[in-house]
């Protein structure tokens, strides 16, 4: 445990040094860590990905209110909002990206060149897909749908670690927070590119990716932060939702609100909030 603290502070120091980009440049590759209550997973994912993150990349850390606050965060929620607001603030702290990686904090490169089949791929959205995991138990929910020399795809996602070029953000926008703490965000976001015309299939990964990227969860090393009771629930809810917009290519806004100006107020369109037209007061203003 002592080198290995000592592996990932040496990793930080070489990260200053090389991930941060020069005055006025502008950062090709993002990446993106989410974290909540998992602190010494989240640890060795950061360590690892500051190894095998490509030179100049820029790096940030959102922790969703994690009870001890993580200090490598780059932004920390007060209160815990859930998968799909902190990924979208990873997507608003990369937004001048052209590249984003999004990682779980269980999910980190194996080799230093991880991200290159992603980059070069034609397709604008992938993500690493496991279809089983790695021991005597199996999920059995996932099927082979094609592949070829540059793209495999699969029925079902994972989504430990998503990748997008940014034209997916300009065209549908992030996750949409309608599915709360958890589930069905991401494959939502993925059907929504894909019905754009953006994909060449909803879920897809490239090929030989198991030697690129390791994760706790294919290797059920790690215990979910979302348990019993409250994850049936968000699936029970949240189904229908999913199953409702398979079809849907609606944008969806991955940047905070703030500053928000009711434009009803100005125009004389009724307030779709209140079903009636705001009064003109000059002593509101």
């Amino acid at each position: 445990q002592v080198v290995d603290a000592i592996k990932c502070r040496l990793n930080e120091v070489m990260a200053d040094l090389e991930h941060m980009p020069a005055t006025g440049h502008t950062p090709k590759i993002g990446i993106g860590i989410t974290t909540h209550n998992r602190y010494d997973v989240f640890k060795k994912t950061y360590c690892e990905i500051l190894l095998h993150a490509p030179q100049g990349s820029k790096i940030v850390v959102v922790d969703d209110a994690s009870n001890q606050p993580v200090p490598e965060a780059t932004y920390r929620f007060g209160s815990n909002v859930g998968i799909a607001v902190a990924k979208n603030k990873c997507f608003e702290l990369l937004d001048d990206c052209e590249h984003i990686f999004l990682f779980d904090d269980d999910c980190y490169p194996k080799v230093s060149d991880w991200w290159r089949p992603y980059v070069e791929s034609k397709e604008p959205h992938l993500m690493y897909i496991f279809k089983d995991w790695s021991g005597s138990r199996k999920l059995n929910d996932t099927s082979d749908l094609y592949q070829d020399d540059t793209i495999r795809a699969y029925s079902h996602c994972r989504g430990v670690m998503c990748y997008f070029h940014r034209s997916c953000l300009e065209n549908v926008g992030g996750m949409d927070p309608v599915f709360g703490k958890w589930g069905y965000e991401h494959p939502d976001l993925s059907n929504r590119i894909f019905n754009a015309g953006m994909t060449s299939f909803r879920f897809a990964d490239v090929p030989g990716s198991e030697h690129l990227l390791y994760s706790a969860d294919e290797h059920q090393a790690v215990v979910t932060t979302v348990k019993g009771p409250e994850r049936a629930a968000q699936v029970a809810k949240n189904e229908a939702v999913y199953n409702s917009r398979k079809n849907s290519e609606i944008y969806v806004p991955y940047r905070q609100k703030e500053n928000i100006l009711i434009t009803t107020y100005f125009t004389g369109v009724a307030d779709p909030q209140r079903n009636g037209k705001w009064q003109p007061k000059s002593e509101e203003l």
